[in-house]
């Protein structure tokens, strides 16, 4: 299946090269490669990187290709440069829970800054109670 979906976003870039959100969704589809191949890592999160770049080329305002980038960078090692993509995307999207979210989740990977993620989730779930994948992570991060 997976194979399937990053074979449908490579054929919408090609029929649309411009397409930003098929270049994150490749971006992001590439990234689960990982769990099929964890030895081709590098590869695969290479691709992923150079995937969201293309959008945030095209589409430097667009909170989502910023998103994507830091999930992708985060994904490759490149710790700083994924909290500046992730932040970026918070300037574009202040007001959205998925960006608060994203960033959260970053955060959540260092014991350093748990509190500072679990404030990060919480203001996710302050503009959006239904954000399931917000709440998960507030529930874990209060469970360490």
């Amino acid at each position: 299946m997976l194979d399937r979906v990053i074979e449908r976003y490579e054929d919408a870039v090609v029929a649309d090269s411009e397409n930003v959100d098929a270049w994150i969704g490749l971006s992001a589809a590439v990234c689960q490669l990982y769990f099929r191949s964890p030895a081709e890592f590098e590869k695969i999160a290479e691709r992923a990187v150079r995937c969201a770049e293309r959008g945030v080329e095209m589409s430097p305002d667009y909170w989502k290709s910023w998103a994507q980038l830091g999930v992708a960078r985060a994904f490759y090692g490149e710790a700083q440069l994924a909290e500046s993509a992730l932040l970026k995307a918070l300037e574009f999207a202040p007001n959205n829970s998925n960006a608060h979210y994203y960033y959260a989740a970053y955060l959540s990977s260092m014991n350093t800054r748990r509190d500072e993620a679990l404030a990060t989730v919480q203001r996710a779930l302050e503009i959006n109670p239904n954000n399931a994948a917000a709440r998960r992570l507030q529930q874990k991060l209060l469970i360490l």
